[in-house]
This record gives C-alpha cells, structure tokens and sequence, in this order.
C-alpha cells in the first residue's frame, strides 16, 4: 500500500519551512510499526519532488500537514490530484484548523478535495483511516464507504454524502507516547540529510498553561507525555553522526527542539547531557532552537550549562503588564522568575530570548513601551517582538473574545509563503494569508504603528549583542539603555537612518488588507505572487530592515547610536568627561566586528583605539559598577586591533548563503535563524 506523506515548504524566494518533515514522517513510521499490513511510505517537504513523484505514479492514499505556513499550498495540491484522481483519499492534519464546528464545516465545505480532515493529536486518527482504507482498498467508493461507518474513526472531521459536517465529538489523545518509534532511526529521513533542511526532534508533548493566543493553550494538551529516552537519545546520536558525514558547507550546525517546554523536566537534564556527550563527540550541534520552560528556571539553566550554552534560553513574558497577562490566562507563570532569568544564564554564555506580542487584549502603547523598558533592564540579550496572530484552534481566535476585548484584524501575506507551480498542467498559485490585530479597545491603529517603530529600534540597537558594550556603560552611569534607544526613536537625526525608518513604516502600512477576499484575489495572479518572490513585497519586516541596517544602512545606524548617546551624556549631566569618547570608540569598535559579516569577499579590518574597548571591564556581566570612569580604560598608547573572521566562521556563512542566498530575502531569512553574536569578527591586538 503506497502511503504517501508531505509537509510541503515554499521554495521559490527561499525556504519558509527549513525543518525537516519529521512529524508526518513519524506518523507514518509508526503506522508501518502499529498495523499488519505492508506500507510503502513516501515523505515529501519540497513541491518540486512531489510534482515529479505524481508524474511517475500514484499513491494509494496521501495526506498533507496543516500550518499556517503551508495550509494553503497543501490545498492546492490537493485541488489538483483530485481533479486527477478523484478516487484518491486524500487526508489533511495539523493545528490549523478551527475549534468551532460551524467554522470547520466552512472550511471544509470549502475545500472538497480534502475527503477527510484529522485534528488535534495524529497518530491514532491516521492509523484508524489507513487500516480503513486499506480494507476497502479496491472499492470505487472506498470513500464514501469510510464515511459511512464513524464510528471506526478517531480525530476526524469530514462532509458527508448531504453536505453535513460529521466530526468526532471527543479528541482522542495517546495515552502513553512511549511506543512512538523513530523516522530517523528507521532511515525514513535520510535523504533530507545534507542539504537545506534542519533536523527537528520533540521529546515531549503538551503543555500545561492555558495561554489564549496558542493551539496548545486548550485543555486537551494540558498533560504533557514524555517520549522514551532511548529513543530521544537514539535519534539524536543518528543525527549528529549523519551531519558529521558532510562537508562544513553541507552541514546544519543547529538542532531544532519542537517541545513548547523544554528544560523544566527532569527528562530533560537527561537529554542535555546526552547531548552534551554528542557535542564532545561529532561537535554537533553548537545551536539548539527551542522553546524553554516558562517555569523551574533553575533547570532550565542547568540544562543550557550542560550543552555549553547552545540553548536558547527563553523568557517569554509576551507582555509584563498584570492586566494583559491576565486577560491571555497567563497568570500562572511567573514573570519576575522570567526576567531573573536573563541576569542567571549570561553565566552559561547562552543566547537569552524574551518574547513580546503586541496587540494583545487590554494591551496599549505605554504598556508594550513599559514590557520593552523592563526587559531591557532585565538584560535580555534578545527581545522577540511579534504581532498578535489570530490562529484557527485558539481561544483567541473565538467571536466572544474578539467582541470583549474590542480586536480589530487585517489580512496580510505571510513573508517567504507564496509560490506557483504546475501539476498535471494544472497552474497552482499559492499564497499563505494571516490574520493580526492591530487595534483593541486601549490601543488605536496609530499607537500600533509607534509600537511597530519601537520595535525596530530595538531590533537594531539591542537585539543579540549588537552594541553590548554600550548598555553596560550606560547601566554603570545610572542610565537605562532603554533611554538610548527613546532618544533614537524620538530624534531620529540622521537623514539616512530616518529614511530606513520611513520606509519600514511605510511598508508597515501597505501589507496590511482591510478585506481578505481581495488580498485573495490579489494572490490569484501570478505576476502578484512574482511580485513576493522577487522581495519587492511580502518581506518579513523586521528580518528584512535588520538585514539593511547590518548592510547598507550600518554606517548611518553607527552615526545615530552616537549622537543620541552624546544627547543623553548632556542631557543627563554624567560626570564623566571622557564617556562621549569611550562611547564612540566602542561603537567604532563594534562597526569593524560586525559591517559586512556575511561578505565573504570583504577585506577585514584593522583600527587604532585609544581606550580598552575590547576588555572584560567593558562586557555584560551580572553586576553593575557604579565607579566605572571612561578614563580607567583610557589606554597609555594606541593599540592597533585586527578583526578577522575565523575559519570556523567563515565555513558557518558560507553554509548559510548557500542555503538561503546573500541577497536581502536571503540574509533576513539567515538572521531568523541564528544567533548572530556568533558571527562578530574575532580581534587581536597586533
């Protein structure tokens, strides 16, 4: 029986999912290991090997996952084959996908080439719709047949012969996920190793906060069931010894955990230091992309001890105002624990990330500025700053919750999720369109967009470590950094500086749609979906401006850090009479570190300094020194600093512009998905 899985990803202006397909590869596997029947899978991430799959034979069955990030293209391939083969089950699962039953009866009742729809956990749904499917597997009607007998499903939603929706009335979960089995370890995976794809595990599944905005915000993942360590630890040592196989060029230096919690279980001490081991071994993997506990911070910190820091330790507070975190159901998670966390793992070296949403209920301009200013001082390395989404299966998402808190919506295209492609001589044009708020009743659409300019002030100046330096210097003369970065966002004096902000504004405005019918529409021409693949719309805005001010715009960003630090030291009246030299010097300091970091063919550098700029006096620590002078740093004769890319550097670019291109599409992609601090240029005094 040709069973036949996809995940599908956009390709055509860079990858929108660079992960591998390890989830519908793993349902898969375990089908084969759960039913006595004999399966001959296929897994799929990339359109392009699926056309040329369809064009050589045909599967039995096959299904398409269900994301915000690919829904819509999975339907359009659906659309298709079923106008090919109409006698073809074709099945779509995933999280995107609405709670209420009159809203699933729309979609589904949208998209007839979809016969059956499973929701909420995988595994059992499919293997009972597979062992269906292979008992009637020679009817003509084998599908109108399976919709006769309900009973036999689980998960499952589909329109029936007198286009009623029939849906499951209770969601069945798994018991005990310890019997999942592995699609690494079976080689169902292999041949995404090597190439543009991120490996991609979950140890765990569940999450016990009850967060509004969230899919797993609902009761039925409340518990959380831990897979079998043996296979996490097997899965593991598989992929770190396959990504050792392969040239630097060809390799994936990251690891991506997919649990919504990892670190606060006792499990996962064991994971890390599993993993640990495999560092020792196949230096593999220097960077794991995770989300970390919301609670028990203290294990969360250990277990980024023990993988060197190659956990991104999260604090994500989404908003620290009492009212806000209250109106999402956030209030069991502690905010202050969240915030002491950042001071905590700069011991560990590790890349500590708080995330904000904007738009929230009850959420306003002084608020989100008041999360930002907190966060700051906090010491965060870096601050993710996102827009409120409103997801298909969240509470959020609900017309009572839309109507209490006052939310306003519009459409707009997700970045790098667009495409066309032919199948069967069929054109499939293909858009994935989301919806944010962004108005409520305490924030109007004008605030929005100051908040939205805030962001990528922040962005810039403090995200990752970009100017370090200069926050300690400003903390230990009694100034909030969050200042500096006022004084840019209100004084934007730099006229090339003000014009990158301009049209990041600008551009904020225009993506955004009043009417989704029309941004549909809108999308239903291919000179449009060009028109995003090309970058010339459609940009993830945030990405896409950080690239430009690492780039093109890095001088001018230098010059304005500058000059808004010289107006906070008058305006403050610090008594330090060599700070504006200090403060310029470190910004120059960190120009040469940073300029051009993904041009290989760029020259390095070298620069005379006056002050220490590179000493340990200088870097974040946990303490703040109130007796700090610029002049204790002041060095008795010039140095002379070279900065230089290493070799282990250099080998990490060029395995990401080949992935993902240098081009500005390309490099914003690249900055979503790394720490950027590992990429500054090493120094030597020469």
């Amino acid at each position: 029986m040709k069973v036949w899985m996809a995940d599908l990803t956009y390709t055509q202006q860079t990858l929108s999912s660079d992960v591998f397909p390890a989830a519908v590869a793993g349902i898969i596997d375990y089908t084969s290991n759960s039913l006595p029947i004999k399966i001959e899978p296929k897994v799929f991430k990339f359109p392009e090997n699926l056309i040329e799959s369809l064009e050589k034979e045909v599967p039995d069955v096959i299904g398409f996952s269900s994301y915000i990030w690919n829904c819509n293209l999975g339907l359009g391939f659906a659309k298709a084959i079923k106008k090919k083969y109409p006698n073809i089950p074709i099945i779509m699962g995933g999280p995107n996908f609405p709670i209420n039953l009159e809203k699933q009866k729309e979609f589904l009742g949208s998209n007839p080439q979809i016969d059956f729809y499973i929701f909420k956990e995988g595994e059992g749904g499919w293997i009972k719709i597979i062992d269906l499917i292979y008992k009637n597997l020679n009817e003509k009607d084998k599908i109108e047949k399976i919709k006769n007998m309900p009973e036999n499903l689980a998960n499952t939603a589909f329109i029936d012969k007198n286009g009623e929706l029939v849906s499951s009335s209770k969601a069945v979960r798994m018991s005990d996920i310890m019997e999942l089995t592995s699609p690494y370890t079976s080689g169902l995976l292999d041949k995404f190793f090597g190439g543009s794809l991120l490996p991609i595990i979950q140890t765990n599944r569940g999450c016990p906060f009850t967060c509004t905005f969230c899919t797993e915000g609902q009761t039925y993942w409340g518990k959380v069931r831990k897979k079998s360590q043996d296979v996490i630890n097997a899965e593991i040592e598989y992929i770190s010894k396959k990504i050792n196989q392969f040239p630097d060029d060809k390799k994936r230096y990251e690891l991506y955990i997919s649990d919504s919690n990892f670190g606060m279980f006792k499990e996962d001490i064991e994971t890390c230091t599993f993993i640990g081991s495999m560092q020792e071994k196949y230096g593999y993997p220097k960077y794991i992309n995770v989300t970390t506990g919301k609670n028990k911070k203290e294990r969360v910190l250990e277990a980024a001890k023990l993988v060197k820091g190659a956990i991104r330790v999260n604090g994500s507070v989404q908003s620290l105002d009492e009212e806000v975190l209250e109106s999402i159901k956030r209030k069991n998670i502690s905010a202050d624990k969240l915030l002491d966390v950042a001071k905590q793992a700069q011991g560990v070296n590790s890349n500590v990330v708080s995330e904000v949403i904007l738009g929230l209920p009850a959420d306003s301009k002084v608020k989100h500025f008041d999360t930002l200013k907190k966060l700051v001082d906090s010491s965060f390395n870096t601050i993710a700053m996102y827009q409120l989404m409103m997801l298909p299966g969240t509470e959020m998402n609900m017309k009572d919750s839309r109507e209490k808190f006052g939310l306003k919506t519009r459409y707009r295209v997700l970045p790098r999720c667009f495409g066309h492609f032919k199948l069967f001589d069929q054109d499939i044009l293909s858009a994935e369109i989301e919806e944010i708020a962004v108005e409520n009743s305490t924030l109007s659409f004008q605030d929005y967009l100051d908040c939205r300019k805030m962001n990528l002030i922040v962005n810039i100046f403090y995200n990752e470590g970009i100017f370090e330096e200069i926050v300690k210097v400003l903390e230990n003369s009694g100034i909030s950094p969050f200042l500096w970065l006022e004084k840019i966002y209100e004084n934007l004096s730099v006229e090339k500086f003000n014009d990158l902000v301009n049209q990041y504004v600008n551009e904020s405005v225009n993506e955004l749609w009043e009417s989704k019918e029309k941004l549909e529409n809108f999308c239903n021409k291919k000179t449009n979906i060009k028109s995003y693949i090309s970058g010339d719309i459609g940009n993830n805005l945030l990405s896409k401006y950080k690239a430009l001010s690492l780039t093109e715009y890095f001088d001018s960003v230098c010059e304005i850090g500058i000059a808004s630090i010289n107006d906070i030291i008058l305006e403050n009246k610090i008594e330090d009479e060599e700070l504006h030299l200090l403060a310029a010097e470190i910004i120059r300091f960190k120009y040469f570190r940073i300029a051009n970091i993904f041009d290989l063919e760029f020259r390095d550098y070298s620069h005379e300094f006056n002050y220490d700029v590179n000493s340990s006096s200088l870097k974040l620590s946990q303490k703040k020194d109130s007796s700090f002078k610029s002049k204790n740093v002041k060095l008795d004769s010039p140095m002379n600093i070279s900065f230089k890319l290493n070799d282990e550097q250099k080998s990490m670019v060029k395995s990401y512009t080949n992935l993902f291109g240098n081009d500005l599409p390309g490099l914003s992609k690249i900055l979503s998905r790394v720490y950027l601090k590992q990429f500054f240029r090493e120094v030597e005094e020469i």
